[in-house]
């Protein structure tokens, strides 16, 4: 039940432009990540549940000089996102850079 419910869910972002799961919102409550310092080491980074969006595009984006090996996303409906989820963030096999103007920059 709780897969067809985000399934659904994320579904209906196609008809909203959707582009995060409330980046802004996690920036302000976090601060900024700024417990992570300025220039994080995450190595190779595995997010869990990443949704369409994930939260890993908005902890780069204001952390523009953390170091990241590579980034691994897991979701039970990661197959259903990539195919038809318009602005899944990382639809190309490279995550979408998260920006307050929706500049498509994508990371490697």
């Amino acid at each position: 039940k709780a897969q067809r419910f985000e399934v659904d869910l994320w579904a209906a972002t196609n008809r909203m432009n959707q582009k995060d799961d409330r980046i802004g919102e996690h920036q302000t409550g976090f601060r900024g990540f700024e417990v992570l310092g300025e220039r994080p080491g995450f190595g190779r980074l595995l997010e869990v549940g990443a949704g369409p969006f994930t939260q890993t595009k908005g902890i780069l984006a204001v952390l523009p000089e953390a170091r990241v090996e590579s980034i691994t996303l897991f979701d039970p409906s990661i197959e259903y996102y990539l195919k038809k989820v318009v602005n899944c963030a990382y639809r190309t096999g490279k995550l979408v850079h998260y920006s307050e103007t929706d500049e498509d920059d994508e990371k490697p």
